[in-house]
């Protein structure tokens, strides 16, 4: 592979059509980790959390699919895009796991309080937001784009 954009032999070059794709996808993983995430009643909390959250290192791996795609580095597009994507998966589960856990612990601790229904109907309405398919499809789409091969 030649980070350079000049291809081996038998490897089609990284055209304009690559880069655009994965420019694309870069910008959607960026833009995910901005939009909601997770919401619990009217509050909203995005992946980024204000430079706390693990939607810095989905920048970071967005920046990096834009670079690479503009130095026509197939090879790092693709690394940098699962590694956004890893990120995500791992931040997908944990929100999924503490959510249950959050349900089951209040469940377990506001058993015979008569104010517990308001608790659990609050804890029952936490649920995942859209900003996590922006940012998978996008992570998806980066990936596409540097294994293209347009015709030409």
């Amino acid at each position: 592979m030649a980070a350079s954009g000049n291809p081996s032999k038998g490897e089609k070059p990284f055209t304009n059509t690559n880069v655009a794709v994965a420019l694309f996808g870069a910008s959607m993983m960026a833009l995910g980790a901005f939009l909601p995430v997770l919401s619990l009643g009217a509050m909203e909390m995005t992946y980024v959390k204000g430079g706390d959250g693990d939607g810095v290192f989905v920048l970071f791996a967005a920046l990096g699919v834009a670079l690479f795609a503009l130095l026509r580095a197939r090879g790092f597009v693709i690394a940098s895009s699962v590694a956004g994507l890893g990120v995500m998966a791992f931040g997908l589960y944990n929100a999924v796991t503490r959510i249950d856990e959050l349900q089951a612990q209040l469940a377990q601790d506001l058993e015979g309080n008569p104010f517990g229904g308001f608790a659990l109907a609050i804890s029952e309405s936490a649920s995942l937001e859209w900003g996590w398919i922006v940012m998978i499809i996008g992570g998806l789409v980066a990936i596409i784009g540097a294994l293209i091969q347009p015709d030409s």
